[in-house]
């Protein structure tokens, strides 16, 4: 959750930095030109180019927060899926791996494995009494998620 104020807090600060350093270029632009160019035609547009430029800078500066914080989300759900890997043992590991490209069906968990069916029952219920896993019944067989968090 902490993490959480501390992304929206930069993203706020990458926003309003990157409007406030449009309005001060278009502000100065602005005042260095004499008075009675901004009355004439060709000038004319001027006043207006501080909220364009500064919702431009609002628009990119989303994107780029946006971009910045799904690298960051993906990076950190990597680091922690090898945490988890590194503490399980290798059969638990194979049934990770597999549900990492997707959920599966238990009987899919068995002949992907090689394993029994007891067998991946058992890998199944200590994970998912560790948090690891959501299975939900599934017809005869049950779905098996892996949790992300």
């Amino acid at each position: 959750m902490e993490s959480d104020w501390k992304r929206i807090i930069l993203g706020v600060g990458v926003i309003a930095g990157f409007m406030f350093i449009v309005s001060f270029i278009s502000l100065m632009l602005q005042s260095s030109l004499p008075p009675e160019l901004c009355s004439c035609q060709p000038w004319a547009w001027l006043p207006y180019l501080i909220p364009l430029l500064g919702s431009l800078g609002i628009f990119v500066g989303g994107i780029a927060y946006y971009v910045a914080s799904t690298y960051y989300e993906r990076t950190k759900q990597k680091e922690n899926i090898n945490k988890l890997l590194s503490c399980l043992p290798e059969e638990e590991q194979r049934v990770i791996r597999l549900l990492l490209t997707g959920e599966k069906l238990q009987s899919q968990l068995v002949r992907e494995t090689g394993l029994s069916k007891v067998k991946v029952h058992r890998i199944l219920k200590s994970l998912k009494s560790r948090g690891v896993i959501k299975i939900e019944p599934y017809g005869k067989t049950n779905l098996v998620k892996l949790k992300l968090e």
